[in-house]
C-alpha cells in the first residue's frame, strides 16, 4: 500500500492510492489526509474479502422471474406431456402465491407456511412443493440465496381424498325418471347412444334399453 498526494490549485493536498480489487487495478482519490486514505484502502480490502463490493454483489431476483428461466430449461429436459403438467401446476398454484416476492425474502418459516397451505388444499401437494424446491436449488446455484428454505420443511399429512361412497348415484326409480325424460326429449337413435355412454354397463340400464 502506497499513499500518494498532489497539490490542488487552491493549495490544499489531495491524497490517493492505487488498489487491485477483484483482480482489476483501480485508483481511489479525493482524500483530505494520509490517514483517511489509509483507512479507505483498508476498508476496500476488507469489503473485498467479505464479498461486499458493489460489483461482487448479485442482483436480487424475483421468484417468478427465475421460475420462468427454470421452466424454459425444464422444457428441454422432459417430455412435452410432462412439461405441460409442470407448467400448469406452476401457473395455477405457484405463480399467484409468489407474485412480486424476491427469492431472498422467503424464509424457512414462510416456506413452511406455503407447504401447510398446499397440504390443506390438495392431495398431491408434494408435486407443487417439489417444483418450488427445485427452483430454489437453482437460486442457490446462481448465488441469489445462500440456502434453500425448503430443504428442511416438515411434510404434513395431505388432504384426504374423497371416499367413493360419498358420490351420489341414481337409484332405480330416479334412473327411470331420468331416462323417461330423455326419451321424450330426444329421438330414438340419440336416446340409444346416450344410454351406451351414460349407463353402460350397469345392469339397471339393461332393463332400461327395453323401456319404455
Amino acid at each position: 500500500m502506497k499513499i500518494r498526494s498532489k497539490t490542488l490549485k487552491n493549495g490544499l493536498k489531495s491524497y490517493y492510492f492505487r488498489i487491485v480489487l477483484n483482480g482489476k487495478p483501480t485508483m481511489k482519490s479525493g482524500y483530505i489526509s494520509n490517514k483517511e486514505a489509509v483507512n479507505a484502502y483498508r476498508a476496500y480490502k476488507i469489503a473485498e474479502a467479505h464479498g461486499q463490493l458493489e460489483n461482487q454483489q448479485v442482483k436480487r431476483m424475483r421468484f417468478n422471474d427465475l421460475a420462468k428461466e427454470w421452466l424454459a430449461m425444464k422444457a428441454k429436459e422432459v417430455r412435452p406431456s410432462t412439461y405441460k403438467k409442470i407448467e400448469e401446476r406452476y401457473r395455477l398454484h405457484i405463480q399467484p402465491y409468489f407474485k412480486g416476492i424476491y427469492l431472498d425474502e422467503l424464509t424457512p418459516i414462510k416456506a413452511q407456511k406455503f407447504v401447510n397451505q398446499q397440504a390443506a388444499a390438495f392431495v398431491r401437494y408434494d408435486w407443487t412443493v417439489g417444483i418450488v424446491s427445485q427452483i430454489f436449488k437453482k437460486a442457490v446455484q446462481y448465488g441469489y440465496v445462500k440456502a434453500n428454505p425448503f430443504a428442511n420443511i416438515d411434510k404434513p399429512r395431505a388432504k384426504k381424498a374423497p371416499f367413493r361412497d360419498t358420490v351420489q348415484f341414481y337409484d332405480v326409480e330416479e334412473l327411470k325418471r331420468f331416462l323417461n325424460s330423455a326419451y321424450q326429449l330426444y329421438d330414438k337413435d340419440h336416446y340409444v347412444d346416450m344410454l351406451s355412454f351414460v349407463c353402460w354397463p350397469l345392469r339397471a340400464c339393461e332393463k332400461a334399453r327395453r323401456w319404455p
